[in-house]
């Protein structure tokens, strides 16, 4: 009886804790997406009691009644007159029960509850139910069920609380995920209006001390003037492009894109110095990608190569690019000889903000990582401080069939 008695507990329990654990995962917002997938599970609930129940006894047969109970619980007013219409039908087929005994047992409890739907006391909703039960087997039967219908009370309210830790974990969890979503937006807002501030505070200073009778001077205080603001314009630029990504995905050769960036590149990476080179493959590769996002993507990733091999200060510079097809994946890796990164930034880098640059803003590798992320795509930074750089990025190939 034990066996039996832990398994159809398993059956009522099963469903009901795969929605918690997958409420969890997900974090839904909307109550309507929240509420359909509650629904879900008590039916599936009574469904696999139904269908898989053993030794079904006066005591296993009242477990079917604790989807009803949940679904009282959380005021879900249709669910419960659906779940009462089908335990009605179970208790017909399995006990040939009056339908006037069955039908006044639910409609009683139905008013019972129906002026305190939505409460959440778990004791006082088990203990009414019972108290029911018992009423209507004496007199419909003839006899109480005390004893069977205590028993379910116990389970019922062991079961009906476990559901209830399990719903307060989860909600606990969203709301902890919640808080550090909220924290890194408020990080961000102090970091971005704490960066917007030193320019402005430099402009102001030259327009306390412009003097338009001091030419000489004033054509100082112009350059600096525009190269502040250009510094404030870039960063609002980043700023925007990192918080507002939107990818427009279409059909298009990936390494034509590559060799179109590595050309815009090349006079002006000559004329400063540094080498690159370009290795291709010899077949066109298409994917599903975004054309303008993807290139500033290789841009920024470019430009840092050259402000790393510049701050290493060598005479000698090289950026090499290859692409290589492996396992369904279009690979790009651009490596280049520069300062490379510290231990410390490498792990640090895909922070927002985040910059060891004196003028750099911080988001450049963030928005990398989001565009190729969007993609189904990897990128990943190799290196050793003072010697080299290595970036991966691997692209999935759109399927020729």
């Amino acid at each position: 009886m034990i066996d039996n008695m832990i398994l159809n507990t398993i059956l009522i329990l099963f469903p009901l804790m795969c929605y918690i654990i997958y409420l969890g995962e997900h974090s839904y917002k909307k109550d309507k997406k929240k509420n359909l997938y509650l629904d879900l599970a008590l039916i599936t609930s009574l469904y696999l009691y139904i269908k898989y129940a053993n030794d079904i006894s006066a005591y296993n047969i009242n477990l079917i009644n604790i989807p009803l109970l949940i679904a009282i619980i959380k005021d879900r007013k249709y669910m419960v007159i659906l779940l009462s219409i089908l335990i009605i039908g179970t208790y017909y087929s399995y006990f040939n029960f009056s339908i006037v005994y069955l039908l006044s047992e639910y409609i009683l409890y139905y008013l019972l509850t129906k002026l305190n739907f939505g409460n959440k006391n778990i004791i006082k909703i088990v203990i009414n139910f019972t108290i029911v039960k018992i009423l209507i087997s004496y007199l419909y039967i003839g006899e109480l069920t005390i004893l069977d219908s205590l028993l379910f009370a116990i389970i019922a309210i062991l079961i009906l609380y476990l559901f209830n830790i399990g719903e307060s974990i989860m909600d606990l969890n969203m709301n902890i995920k919640k808080l550090k979503k909220e924290k890194v937006i408020n990080d961000s807002i102090f970091k971005i209006t704490h960066e917007i501030k030193n320019p402005i505070a430099v402009c102001k200073g030259y327009l306390d001390m412009f003097d338009v009778n001091d030419v000489k001077k004033s054509t100082k205080y112009i350059e600096i003037l525009k190269e502040e603001i250009n510094r404030t314009l870039e960063l609002l630029k980043d700023f925007l492009n990192f918080s507002k990504i939107e990818i427009n995905k279409e059909e298009m050769d990936i390494e034509m894109l590559i060799e179109d960036t590595y050309d815009g590149f090349k006079n002006y990476v000559k004329s400063s110095g540094i080498k690159i080179n370009f290795s291709g493959v010899d077949d066109e590769v298409y994917i599903n990608g975004d054309y303008k996002r993807l290139k500033q993507v290789f841009l920024n990733l470019i430009k840092n190569s050259m402000e790393a091999i510049k701050e290493k200060n060598i005479s000698n510079g090289i950026i090499n690019i290859s692409c290589e097809i492996d396992e369904g994946f279009f690979v790009i890796t651009l490596k280049d000889n520069g300062i490379g990164i510290d231990n410390n930034t490498l792990k640090e880098m895909y922070k927002p903000f985040y910059t060891t640059k004196q003028d750099g803003t911080g988001l450049g590798v963030c928005f990398s990582k989001e565009v190729i992320d969007s993609h189904s795509g990897m990128i990943n930074y190799y290196t050793e401080y003072g010697k080299w750089t290595k970036v991966v990025i691997k692209l999935p190939i759109k399927n020729s069939n």
